[in-house]
């Protein structure tokens, strides 16, 4: 997913560039407001998706945010109804955290990604715009 994400824009880091991935990740699993559930298929991951419970900002009317923090399905394996059960049982996950409203982010130029979540009932609520200062 990280590399995808490079090839849309050199904004974002290639995957080698990651040096405490291995120590964030791990930070995670140990923290009882983030979930990682995997895919797999004969020992072979073939997706994943990471959720966050998060609290809302003062302005925002619930108290408790569910984050999709990230998601991704392995080229063989879309279409597939991988992507749709990671999210079935996330939203399972957030239901015990007592969690009602979920946020997402994706790149506005994954037209794929933004497909997929608006099929899963997600709609458009913020634009989010990025600048670069030059020197």
């Amino acid at each position: 997913m990280i590399d995808y994400h490079h090839s849309l824009d050199k904004y974002y880091k290639p995957s080698a560039d990651y040096k405490n991935l291995e120590e964030t990740m791990t930070a995670d699993l140990n923290d009882k407001d983030v979930v990682f559930l995997i895919a797999e298929e004969n020992g072979k991951t073939l997706g994943y998706i990471r959720g966050v419970v998060e609290s809302a900002p003062e302005y925002i009317k619930p108290k408790k945010i569910g984050v999709v923090f990230d998601a991704f399905v392995e080229d063989n394996a879309r279409e597939s109804g991988i992507g749709k059960q990671l999210f079935e049982e996330l939203k399972k996950w957030f239901a015990t955290k007592k969690v009602k409203h979920l946020e997402l982010s994706v790149d506005a130029r994954n037209s794929a990604g933004i497909a997929f979540w608006k099929k899963l009932g997600f709609s458009d609520y913020k634009l989010r715009l990025r600048q670069e200062l030059n020197d």
